[in-house]
């Protein structure tokens, strides 16, 4: 309701305006990612509500992720980022993973960056070979080998990647339903079925351990990450 009473004076012509929302709603957008929460913490409020933002002014660089998870080795992770210099700003699983994730996105741009200058691009050309170079499975790869615990991940950078992930032990469900048109992922089989009015058979099961990725240009591919 807090969200909501912003617009409640646009008009319906400007809600279905397109270009109008693209330009003055900043929740509507071709991707969303939500995720309705367990009031686990015992704390309200927007600041608590899945997805978690990592701010940066690097679009490739920026991170929202929402995830359903329980991590048993929180304190390892972090003692490990703290120990290289990260400071989360709150001590949840949420931020920690975040910040971790966060990290080594940074150092993915940045391997990517230096391919782009190496090879003789400037400007804006270094930023659009990022934007099409960034490989979220090393992202994935270098950061969840820390993780123990059951999860599913879901994450989606500001230029355009996105990414779902299950625990190599699949502790926690995952499933996900693809057509030509449209990709949705969700914790539980029949809430894709009935939202897509699809049948049981054509939602599919994310395997334990393996990621969906899903590129700024829309291609999907699959990858295990754990063994």
């Amino acid at each position: 309701s807090v969200i909501h009473s912003k617009f409640n004076s646009c008009t319906p012509e400007q809600l279905n305006d397109v270009d109008w929302v693209e330009q003055n709603l900043p929740f509507a957008g071709e991707v969303f990612m939500g995720h309705l929460r367990d009031n686990s913490s015992g704390r309200v409020g927007l600041e608590f509500v899945h997805p978690f933002l990592r701010r940066n002014n690097w679009r490739a660089k920026s991170l929202a992720l929402c995830g359903n998870f329980s991590m048993t080795n929180l304190d390892e992770i972090f003692s490990r980022i703290t120990a290289i210099g990260q400071h989360p700003r709150k001590y949840t699983d949420a931020y920690i993973l975040l910040e971790q994730m966060g990290h080594r996105l940074d150092r993915e741009v940045e391997r990517v960056f230096n391919l782009a200058e190496s090879g003789g691009r400037t400007g804006m050309d270094i930023t659009n070979y990022i934007e099409d170079n960034v490989d979220m499975f090393n992202v994935l790869r270098s950061t969840s080998k820390d993780w123990d615990g059951g999860y599913v991940m879901c994450g989606l950078t500001g230029s355009g990647e996105m990414f779902m992930m299950r625990d190599p032990w699949g502790i926690r469900p995952a499933f996900y339903y693809m057509d030509d048109e449209i990709l949705v992922a969700a914790s539980e089989r029949p809430v894709i079925q009935t939202t897509m009015n699809v049948l049981a058979e054509d939602v599919k099961e994310l395997k334990p351990g393996q990621a969906m990725l899903i590129n700024r240009a829309g291609e999907v591919h699959f990858q295990n990450i754990i063994k």
